[in-house]
């Protein structure tokens, strides 16, 4: 038996198979392995394609699908007639726009954790994760499009970009360019792509209709207030690349709730503090009478300018994600919470499910309660709140247990198996790729 390499819970050495007879890859799991993160090592003979789930990934992903909750029930309580926004509750609804960079953040993190870690099944892997990207894309976004179309109508609902769009791509974006890009250079074009889109965005003036709609799905809309596609392309797949950077530093790490979170902490907190310098610098070039306060300045340097994201907004809502996901690390090894862990995997593990339910939830049946009836008030909101939660936890539980994550699926694996032709674009990335770039990769 000879080692082949580390992850994070999990050894794997080249051992000779005396009745197969070539030498095979094992993944051995310490025996102080806890029951989190036992399940997240597959046997090195296993090479089904079913898909991996990682307890830490789905619990931060839960959480943070927590945030998307709270913010889409106040985008219909604010519109209670007659209501007048407490600067309390302004104040939970801004910080609620920490859910989007967590989620692009973590799907990027997934993809290079699992690159580094799953050795061979990779290729499987991937072809899993793409499947899941299509279906999102096409059959995701029309229910998404059903599901909302009490607030408008099923045509806008349709023609509209929904955060689940801009996740799938990034993630079948990052799979099929995996292969040819290092690690370093994931990182530094990610951080381009985030710079480079939104100076495009600010200096581009398109004037035929045809060109807006290019830049509003790759760059972001225009400053004339419409919106149809809420969440461009290329400045989340930046941060998307970027995150993938993250999932590779931190799939060497053995510990990720001590070292992962160190890691991730330190980052977020770096980026916090440029955040407040920034801040400070510019206000005291205000004060000066260096600079001048104009609305085409204010986008550049405000952390709410969300559409599309600035680049204040992503250094400061980006830094409190990987804080929120450090968070999540640390608290991995608490018995206490094990329970409210548990609920949370369950909901980052059915994130697709939730996104649905909650856009019917609050988007059509809230949005409906609160534009035609009395029924919803300053007092009755928070119950409605808290049953309307309760509600999503439990179909997403009862839903999870019966597999609907089975139907998630465009039959991609299947098709492969059938013409393997199509899986070209998904070829093994070489073994130099594998070896190269940060450990706890099987090489």
């Amino acid at each position: 038996m000879a080692p082949l390499g580390a992850g994070e819970v999990r050894e794997v050495c080249r051992v000779r198979d005396t009745r197969l007879g070539p030498d095979v890859a094992v993944t051995i799991i310490p025996a102080e392995s806890t029951p989190w993160t036992a399940p997240l090592a597959r046997p090195g003979l296993n090479h089904s394609i079913g898909p991996i789930r990682i307890a830490e990934w789905d619990v931060a992903r839960g959480t943070a699908m927590l945030a998307v909750f709270l913010s889409h029930f106040l985008d219909e309580y604010f519109l209670i007639p007659r209501y007048r926004r407490g600067a309390y509750l302004v104040s939970v609804a801004a910080a609620c726009r920490v859910a989007t960079p967590a989620f692009v953040l973590l799907s990027g993190i997934v993809v290079g954790y699992l690159y580094r870690t799953t050795g061979t099944r990779f290729a499987a892997v991937r072809l899993r994760l793409v499947d899941k990207g299509l279906f999102v894309l096409t059959a995701g976004h029309l229910l998404i499009a059903l599901f909302t179309a009490g607030k408008s109508n099923f045509s806008t609902s349709i023609s509209q970009g929904y955060v689940t769009d801009t996740l799938a791509f990034c993630l079948a974006a990052s799979l099929l360019l995996l292969p040819y890009l290092r690690s370093g250079t994931r990182l530094v074009g990610g951080a381009a792509l985030c710079v480079l889109s939104w100076l495009a965005w600010d200096f581009w003036l398109p004037v035929t209709p045809g060109r807006e709609v290019l830049k509003e799905i790759l760059l972001g809309p225009d400053r004339d207030g419409t919106i149809l596609f809420f969440f461009p392309l290329l400045p989340w797949f930046g941060v998307h690349l970027m995150g993938g950077y993250l999932g590779e530093r931190l799939s060497a790490y053995r510990d990720l709730s001590v070292q992962g979170a160190k890691m991730l902490a330190k980052i977020g907190a770096t980026a916090l503090i440029t955040v407040v310098a920034a801040r400070v610098g510019f206000q005291i070039l205000f004060d000066l009478g260096w600079l001048t306060k104009t609305p085409r300045l204010y986008e550049y340097i405000s952390p709410y300018q969300k559409y599309p994201p600035g680049p204040v907004y992503l250094l400061f809502f980006g830094g409190s994600a990987l804080l929120l996901i450090a968070g999540v690390l640390s608290a991995m090894k608490l018995e206490a919470v094990r329970p409210a862990l548990k609920v949370l995997q369950t909901l980052g593990r059915n994130s697709l499910l939730a996104f649905l339910l909650q856009y019917f939830v609050y988007y059509t049946v809230l949005h409906w309660l609160v534009t035609h009836t009395d029924l919803i008030t300053p007092t009755t909101g928070p119950l409605y709140l808290l049953i309307s939660v309760l509600g999503l936890l439990a179909s997403v539980w009862t839903l999870d247990k019966v597999g609907v994550q089975r139907v998630w699926t465009v039959g991609l694996p299947q098709l492969v198996a059938r013409w393997p032709w199509i899986a070209q674009p998904l070829h093994n990335p070489s073994a130099k790729d594998l070896s190269s770039g940060f450990g706890g990769r099987a090489s």
